[in-house]
C-alpha cells in the first residue's frame, strides 16, 4: 500500500468508526463528501484492503512485447549504436516498421542499463553561458562522429554555428574529426559571412597543444 493509500485508510477507518465525520475527511483528503460516503461504503462492503488499486501487479495492456523490448537492445548494442533516441525512433519506424517513441526507448534502454550515448549528463555546478547578443560576436564550431549517410560508414560533421541566432555558417563531413575539415568550414565561413570576433571550441588537441608550455 502506497503512502497517499495508507493515509486515505486511516482517515476512512475513523470515519467509519464514528470517529470522524464525513465533511472533516473530505477536507482531510481533498475530495467531495460524496467521494468520502462512496469509499464509506466500499469499505463497509469489501473491507479496507478494497481502497487498493486494481490494477496493482497486473502488466498494463499496452506494453510492449518483450520481443520488441529485446530487439530494442539488440539495435542500441548493435547496428543503431551511437544515434540518439529521436535518430533511433525514427531508424525504427522507416526500417523495422516498429514505432516507438524516444522516450520510451530511453526507458527501455535505462532499464536493461544499456545507456544513452547521448543522455544528458550531470551538470556542473555553475551558472550557463549566455548567448551572446549580436550576430557574428562569437562563432562555435565543433565536429560529431555518426552514421549521417547510412551506410555503413561513420563521418565527422564539423560545422560553425553563430552563437547569437543559431545560424549554421559551414558544415563539412570528413572521415574523422580534423584539422583539414575545421580549416574548410573556416574558409567557407569566411568567404560567406565574414570574419567573426570570436570562435569557440573544445579542447581538442587539434586547437590546443597537449604540450606544456
Amino acid at each position: 500500500m502506497s503512502l497517499k493509500e495508507a493515509t486515505r485508510s486511516a482517515v476512512l477507518d475513523r470515519v467509519v468508526k464514528g470517529e470522524m465525520t464525513a465533511a472533516e475527511a473530505a477536507a482531510r483528503l481533498r475530495m467531495s463528501r460524496r467521494q468520502v460516503f462512496r469509499l464509506k461504503a466500499k469499505i463497509r462492503a469489501s473491507g479496507m484492503s478494497s481502497l487498493s488499486h486494481g490494477n496493482r501487479n497486473r502488466r498494463p495492456p499496452n506494453a510492449l512485447p518483450e520481443e520488441t523490448r529485446a530487439m530494442v537492445c539488440a539495435k542500441a548494442a548493435g547496428e543503431y549504436r551511437g544515434a540518439s533516441l529521436n535518430h533511433m525512433s525514427e531508424l525504427l519506424d522507416r526500417i523495422e516498421g516498429v514505432r516507438i517513441s524516444a522516450k520510451t526507448i530511453g526507458r527501455i534502454l535505462k532499464d536493461t542499463g544499456i545507456g544513452n550515448p547521448h543522455g544528458r549528463r550531470q551538470r556542473k555546478s555553475h551558472r550557463s553561458r549566455k548567448r551572446r547578443e549580436r550576430f557574428g560576436s562569437l562563432v562555435q564550431v565543433d565536429a560529431t562522429p555518426l552514421e549521417w549517410l547510412e551506410d555503413g560508414k561513420e563521418w565527422s560533421l564539423h560545422g560553425a554555428i553563430d552563437d547569437a541566432t543559431g545560424t549554421v555558417l559551414s558544415l563539412r563531413f570528413e572521415t574523422n574529426e580534423c584539422s583539414s575539415g575545421y580549416l574548410r568550414i573556416m574558409e567557407d565561413m569566411l568567404g560567406t559571412w565574414g570574419v567573426p570576433a570570436a570562435l569557440y571550441t573544445d579542447r581538442h588537441t587539434i586547437f590546443f597543444s597537449p604540450k606544456k608550455g
